[in-house]
C-alpha cells in the first residue's frame, strides 16, 4: 500500500502514507523494526527513477523518526554526508551490486551529484572495471552525462578500446549528449584512436541533433546521410529481399548471434535483450513481408508509445528516448541506452517529438543472402532457442 500511494504521488496519498508511517511509531519495537524496514523498502522502490521533488517535508520526517532511513533516500534529500558515504559504497565493490547500482543511477539524476568529485571518481572507477558486471558499469557510464566536465568524454575515450560492445550504446550516448563531448568522439575517429563503427547508430542520430553547424558538418564527413526511404521503395525492397529469404533455409542459431548484433541492444525477444523499443516477442513475426518493411522502413509506421522525443536541458545537455511517464513536474525518459532519466520540467528548454524513428535504416545492407535467412529464422521463430546462451 506504500509503495502504491507513494507512486500515486498526490497531496492525499502523501498524506495517508504519511499516517502509516506514524502509526507504525507507536508500535513495540520487534514489530516497528519490521514494518519499518518493509515500508521504507517499499517507498523507496516507488522513488527509483524519480526525485524526490514535490513529497511534504512532514512524511520525510515521519520516515526519520523511525530510524536511520536508508542511504539512497538521505542522498535524494541532499545530505553532503550521505553523497559522501554514496561515492565511498559505489567505490567498495564489497557493496551489494544492487546498492551500487542505484547509487550509480542517482548520481545521474540528481543536480547536486556533479558538486562532489569523489562521486565521479566512483563512477569512473566502476566504468573501467572489467570485473564489474556490466549491468553496474552501464549504470555508472550512464550516469557521468550529469557531469559536465572534459575529463567525462576524455576517460571514455581512453577506455572505449578496452570496452565490450554491451558497452557502446551507454558510451555513446554520454559523447552524443553534449557537443564538446561528440566532438572528441570525432577528433578520436580521426586520430584512429577508435573506430567510426563502433558509435551505435542511435547516438550518431542523437549527435545530429545539436545545433551547431560545425559539428554537423564533420558528422557528414564521417557519417554520411542517407535519405529516408519513402513507402514505395520500402515495398519493393521488402519484396526482393522476402524472395532472398524464401529461396533458402536459414539457421535461427546463426541468427541469433545477428539478431544480438543488429537488434538486441534495444528489442527484446523471449528472454533476450534491451528494452529501449517495442517488445518483439508478441509481434506478427510469421508475416515476413512485413517484418522486413519495418526494418527496411522504420520511421513508415512508428508504434504507438515509440515516439522518439529529443531534449534540450538548460545546461545545453540533449537527450533522446522515449517519455517513458510524465507527472505534472517532470518528466521520464527511456534513454536510447535502455536506462532511464527523471528530468523535473523547469530544466527543459525544448521537447520536440521527432519524426524519425530512433531505428536506423539499412540494417540489413550489410548482410549476404545466407545472413539475411538466418536473421529471419530466428526471427520468426515460435519459441526460444535451447541454445545454453
Amino acid at each position: 500500500m506504500v509503495r502504491r500511494w507513494a507512486t500515486i504521488g498526490t497531496d492525499e496519498a502523501y498524506r495517508a502514507t504519511t499516517s502509516i508511517f506514524n502509526a507504525i511509531a507507536k508500535l513495540d519495537e520487534s514489530k516497528k523494526q519490521q514494518a519499518t524496514s518493509v515500508c521504507q523498502e517499499a517507498f523507496e522502490a516507488a522513488f527509483v527513477g524519480k526525485s524526490l521533488k514535490g513529497v511534504p517535508d512532514t512524511l520525510i520526517e515521519s520516515m526519520a523518526n523511525l530510524g536511520t532511513p536508508p542511504l539512497t533516500l538521505r542522498v535524494r534529500r541532499g545530505d553532503p554526508a550521505a553523497f559522501a558515504q554514496a561515492a565511498q559504497s559505489l567505490a567498495d565493490p564489497k557493496t551489494p551490486e544492487a546498492t551500487r547500482t542505484q547509487l550509480a543511477r542517482l548520481a545521474g539524476e540528481l543536480k547536486d551529484a556533479p558538486q562532489y568529485p569523489d562521486l565521479l571518481e566512483a563512477l569512473l572507477l566502476i566504468a573501467k572495471d572489467s570485473n564489474a558486471k556490466n549491468p553496474l558499469r552501464i549504470s555508472a557510464i550512464s550516469a557521468l552525462a550529469n557531469f559536465d566536465v572534459p575529463k567525462v568524454p576524455e576517460e571514455i575515450l581512453r577506455g572505449w578500446p578496452q570496452f565490450p560492445p554491451e558497452l557502446y550504446p551507454a558510451a555513446g550516448t554520454v559523447l552524443a549528449s553534449r557537443p564538446s563531448s561528440a566532438t572528441r568522439w570525432l577528433d578520436a575517429v580521426a586520430a584512429n584512436q577508435v573506430t567510426a563503427e563502433q558509435m551505435p547508430p542511435e547516438a550518431i542520430r542523437t549527435m545530429r541533433l545539436h545545433p551547431n553547424e560545425e559539428l554537423q558538418r564533420r558528422l557528414n564527413e564521417t557519417y554520411p546521410q542517407f535519405a529516408s526511404i519513402d513507402l514505395a521503395t520500402a515495398t519493393q525492397k521488402t519484396k526482393e529481399l522476402a524472395a532472398k529469404v524464401l529461396d533458402g533455409n536459414g539457421d535461427p542459431y546463426r541468427g541469433k548471434k545477428l539478431y544480438r548484433e543488429l537488434c538486441g541492444r534495444c528489442h527484446h525477444l523471449f528472454d533476450d535483450g534491451g528494452r529501449v523499443g517495442p517488445d518483439l516477442t508478441g509481434y506478427q513475426r510469421d508475416q515476413l513481408e512485413t517484418l522486413l518493411r519495418n526494418i527496411v522502413g522504420p520511421s513508415l509506421e512508428i508504434r504507438e508509445g515509440y515516439q522518439m522525443v529529443r531534449i534540450l536541458t538548460a545546461d545545453s545537455l540533449v537527450l533522446t528516448g522515449f517519455i517513458e511517464s510524465e507527472q505534472p513536474d517532470q518528466i521520464v525518459l527511456r534513454n536510447t541506452d535502455g536506462q532511464s532519466v527523471t528530468l523535473e520540467r523547469s530544466d527543459i528548454e525544448q521537447l520536440e517529438p521527432q519524426v524519425l524513428s530512433l531505428m536506423p535504416e539499412g540494417l540489413l545492407e550489410k548482410l549476404d543472402d545466407t545472413a539475411l535467412r538466418d536473421l529471419m529464422a530466428y526471427l520468426r521463430s515460435s519459441q526460444p532457442l535451447n541454445d545454453g546462451t
